[in-house]
């Protein structure tokens, strides 16, 4: 039984994340998109100050 309830545990709790997801994905989608974009630019900019 005691390996069997964590494993249940955290099925419900990623069942239950992932609408709160959901919602913030459809609210902040844009945000995360230009942080993304951010981000690459931000990388991209290293990589090519090190050559």
């Amino acid at each position: 039984m005691k390996m069997i309830v964590p494993l249940t545990f955290s099925t419900i709790v990623i069942i239950l994340l992932i609408p709160v997801f959901w919602v913030l994905w459809k609210i902040f989608w844009q945000t995360i998109l230009i942080g993304l974009m951010l981000i690459l630019l931000g990388a991209g900019q290293l990589i090519g100050s090190n050559r």
